[in-house]
């Protein structure tokens, strides 16, 4: 019986962009290396999802060389306000789900200065039963172990959660442990889901 639905961050719950912020949109603004960027986010900055480094100590060795002249913190006050927009269409969906009583949470890679910004300044801690952030879990999605915390936390049986992702290796990690898992590319993937009905 589903009892629970799971929802992701970036893609979902935040309105998806057609280009990666920092990585795109800065390094161009910026005139920043992208290619150093990239391989930023795809080395130091997976360490810090999943709470292995401090992304603010991790910046200090690398904004100096991306062009960037204000110091770290105004650089994620930059990065955070202009890339985590809420979508509100997905947020009223979802306070209809949680209307019928279904536990919704939210589940994302994030490292801990994001995932504060998420559950303070955009007050997620309150719309969402709980976040569960991947730098406190130690795991990312595309791990097993990611979705096992989330069962030894709620005390819930994979089968008793929905999940929506916009990622399909998150989405096919999550089936395969027995979740009902669905990729989502649009809202009526979410309208659809028969949660309502």
């Amino acid at each position: 019986m589903l009892k629970a639905i799971l929802f992701d961050a970036d893609g979902v719950v935040l309105k998806k962009y057609k280009e990666y912020f920092v990585s795109q949109y800065f390094a161009r603004e910026y005139n920043a290396p992208a290619d150093e960027i990239n391989a930023f986010f795809e080395n130091d900055f997976r360490a810090c999802q999943r709470g292995k480094l401090d992304l603010k100590e991790e910046l200090v060795k690398h904004l100096p060389g991306w062009n960037w002249p204000n110091g770290v913190a105004a650089f994620l006050e930059y990065w955070f306000t202009s890339d985590a927009i809420l979508d509100p269409e997905v947020m009223n969906e979802i306070e209809k789900i949680r209307e019928k009583g279904f536990k919704c949470y939210l589940v994302s890679d994030q490292e801990k200065y994001r995932a504060n910004y998420l559950a303070e300044r955009l007050d997620l801690k309150n719309k969402f039963a709980k976040c569960f952030f991947s730098y406190e879990l130690g795991y990312l999605k595309s791990q097993p172990e990611y979705f096992a915390e989330i069962f030894k936390i709620t005390g819930l049986k994979p089968e008793e959660f929905a999940y929506f992702d916009d990622d399909q290796k998150n989405v096919d990690v999550a089936a395969s442990l027995g979740i009902n898992s669905r990729l989502y590319t649009k809202l009526d993937d979410i309208r659809n889901g028969g949660f309502l009905n």
